[in-house]
C-alpha cells in the first residue's frame, strides 16, 4: 500500500468534511446566506455565473462517475477506500453546485 493512502479513510473524510469545516452549513454556506445582491441584480453577471456553474456540475458529475466506477477495479482495499472517499467528495460537489444553480435561478 502506498503511504499516501494511509491518509484516506471514511472516518477521516467524515471528520474533515461533513463533521469538520462543513458542520452547521447548508450546502457549504452559512444558514440563510444568499448569493450577493450585486450578482443577482446584474443579468450579465448572473448568466455568466450560471454558465460557469453548469460547467462545474458537468465536470463534477464526470468525476463522480469515474471515481465510483473505478472502485471495483482497484487493486487493494486501501485503494478502494481512497476511491470511496473521492466518490463521497465528488457527490458532495455535485450537490453543492446543483444547489447553487437553483439559488441563481
Amino acid at each position: 500500500m502506498a503511504d499516501f493512502l494511509s491518509q484516506y479513510s471514511i472516518q477521516r473524510w467524515l471528520e474533515m468534511c461533513p463533521q469538520g469545516y462543513l458542520e452547521d452549513t447548508s450546502f457549504g454556506h452559512d444558514p440563510g446566506e444568499a448569493e450577493p445582491a450585486e450578482l443577482m441584480e446584474s443579468e450579465m453577471l448572473r448568466e455568466a455565473s450560471i454558465a460557469v456553474t453548469v460547467q462545474l456540475v458537468t465536470g463534477e458529475r464526470c468525476a463522480l462517475a469515474a471515481s465510483s466506477g473505478l472502485i471495483n477495479s482497484a487493486p487493494d482495499q486501501a485503494s478502494k477506500t481512497f476511491l470511496a472517499t473521492q466518490t463521497l467528495d465528488e457527490a458532495r460537489h455535485v450537490e453543492i453546485f446543483t444547489q447553487r444553480l437553483y439559488d441563481l435561478g
